[in-house]
C-alpha cells in the first residue's frame, strides 16, 4: 500500500493586525495620513484606521474580524460638548452627519461579507488573498474638514503609543539578554 504525502498549507487566522497592514499596503497612496488606533476628537470612539487625505477629508476604518465583532460596534457612543456631553449611539450619530469622519468603512475577511448588514451609513471593504477591495462605498456624511489641531492631537497619541512600544520592545530585549 503506498501513501501519498501532501504538503498541508497553514492558513493563517485573519485578524485585525492582518487586515489593517492589508489595509496600508493597498491604500497608502490614497491617503496623506493613516493612523492606527487612535482619537482624532478625544470624546469621541477610537478609530480603528484613522485617514486623512490631502484634503483634510477624514475616513475611518472599523476592522472586523467576527459577526460579534461588527454587532458589537453598534453599541459604541459618542458625546459632544455642545448637546450637553450625553451620551448617543456612535451609528445614529455618524449617520445624522454629527462624527468627526467624512465616511465610515467596515473593512472585513470576505467569509464574513455576507453574514453582516452593513448600515446605509456605512460602506464596505473586504480582504481577500492578502489584498483589500472596495465592494459597497461609503457615502459622504458631511463635508467639514479636519482641523491642524485635531490632526496634532491624534498625531500626539499616536506618537507617544509608538515611544511606549519602542521601549517596551527594548526592555524585552533586554530581560532577554539576561536570562
Amino acid at each position: 500500500m503506498a501513501f501519498i504525502q501532501r504538503k498541508v498549507e497553514q492558513v493563517e487566522p485573519v485578524t485585525a493586525k492582518t487586515l489593517s497592514d492589508a489595509f496600508y499596503r493597498c491604500y497608502w497612496k490614497s491617503y496623506d495620513i493613516i493612523l492606527p488606533n487612535t482619537f482624532l476628537i478625544p470624546w469621541q470612539c477610537e478609530s480603528d484606521l484613522l485617514c486623512i487625505r490631502k484634503s483634510l477629508l477624514v475616513d475611518e476604518i472599523e476592522t472586523k474580524i467576527s459577526r460579534a465583532d461588527f454587532l458589537a460596534d453598534f453599541s459604541k457612543t459618542v458625546q459632544f460638548p455642545d448637546e450637553g456631553w450625553q451620551k448617543v449611539n456612535k451609528h445614529e450619530a455618524a449617520a445624522a452627519g454629527k462624527c468627526f469622519f467624512n465616511r465610515h468603512w467596515f473593512l472585513v475577511p470576505d467569509d464574513l461579507a455576507d453574514r453582516i448588514e452593513v448600515p446605509e451609513h456605512s460602506g464596505l471593504m473586504i480582504f481577500q488573498g492578502g489584498w483589500v477591495k472596495e465592494v459597497k462605498p461609503a457615502p459622504m456624511l458631511h463635508k467639514r474638514k479636519a482641523t491642524p489641531d485635531m490632526i496634532f492631537r491624534a498625531s500626539a497619541a499616536v506618537s507617544r503609543k509608538l515611544w511606549d512600544l519602542k521601549k517596551k520592545t527594548r526592555d524585552a530585549q533586554e530581560e532577554a539578554k539576561h536570562e
